[in-house]
């Protein structure tokens, strides 16, 4: 009886999955296909009063770059804001008002390199170059936050690459924006702001949603690989047991059990390596797409122009 019932039950949890995996892929069937009937009635020629002016963005390279630019700093910008405070938080162990400290450095950056470059680069530089040394600057400050990024890196280094990861940040929308409305004709200036906000949101999603994706399956990868090592009774995993039993032994009092607690131990170190082996996927990810928006931006010809600049900073 007690069998029949079980049976019954993994049944109904059965099919409530299966109705569930049909309704979301019958969602993101429909989003498909509806996404793909909107472009084609935004774009048709017939069409006098399109929503988002694809057809005005596509027709102006220029532009169509900037747009690309701004999609990928968007994105850039979400899964930074993302990936920060959970390494300061589960791999740092930081508090919540220092996490907010450290978040202010990083605004503290985009703000004082938006004066700078809209006192200093853009006028001298214009939109391409500030845009080219930009992503040149969020390169390298990506691809040190994969040596800088331990469980113990010192405050006063963490507090300088995140100013520096908001400071390199300013250019690139700034310079993108400049392209923008610097080639757009005044007829279409109102539409180009509006789609530069419009994309630079819509990176932030796609990068919020990517980075946490990446996050998930990266941990998974990460921490199987460390158990295996772990498993295979490898000679640095047996020290490092050893030491955390002698550890609780002496301290732990008559009522321990050293091997128990070496192993919890061991478990939340495996975790939190895991963690910060996780962030930095992500940051050679955003790296790597940097890199791509670099290759967009050399192998476009801008008409150089200096337009006003459409910029907010969140």
């Amino acid at each position: 009886m007690v069998q029949l019932f079980a049976f019954r039950r993994s049944l109904r949890v059965a099919s409530l999955h299966l109705v569930a995996f049909a309704l979301c892929s019958v969602a993101i069937i429909a989003s498909v296909v509806f996404a793909a009937l909107y472009i084609w009635w935004d774009t048709r020629d017939a069409n006098a009063a399109p929503v988002f002016h694809l057809r005005m963005i596509w027709r102006q390279a220029a532009v169509r770059t900037s747009f690309g630019i701004v999609l990928i700093v968007g994105s850039i910008l979400g899964a930074g804001l993302y990936v920060l405070p959970q390494y300061l938080r589960y791999v740092q162990d930081f508090s919540t008002a220092q996490t907010g400290w450290f978040i202010s450095a990083f605004t503290l950056g985009l703000s004082t390199c938006n004066f700078l470059s809209l006192r200093v680069l853009l006028p001298r530089l214009g939109g391409p170059k500030a845009v080219g040394l930009g992503l040149i600057c969020m390169i390298a400050t990506f691809s040190s936050f994969i040596y800088v990024w331990t469980p113990t890196t010192p405050t006063y280094v963490l507090l300088g690459f995140i100013f520096l990861q908001g400071a390199s940040l300013s250019p690139a929308l700034l310079g993108a924006s400049n392209i923008s409305t610097g080639n757009a004709v005044p007829a279409d200036l109102n539409d180009v702001s509006t789609m530069f906000f419009f994309t630079r949101q819509l990176g932030n999603t796609f990068g919020v949603t990517a980075a946490t994706v990446l996050f998930d399956r990266r941990m998974t990868f990460h921490s199987s690989r460390l158990l295996d090592i772990a498993n295979r009774i490898d000679p640095v995993a047996t020290r490092t047991l050893s030491a955390y039993s002698g550890l609780i032994h002496r301290n732990g009092g008559p009522g321990s059990v050293p091997g128990f607690g070496a192993l919890q131990i061991f478990q939340n170190n495996v975790i939190t390596q895991s963690r910060l082996l996780s962030f930095i996927d992500i940051y050679f990810g955003m790296a790597v797409l940097v890199g791509f928006g670099l290759l967009l931006l050399v192998i476009t010809r801008f008409r150089i122009k200096n337009g006003p600049h459409s910029f907010h900073v969140w």
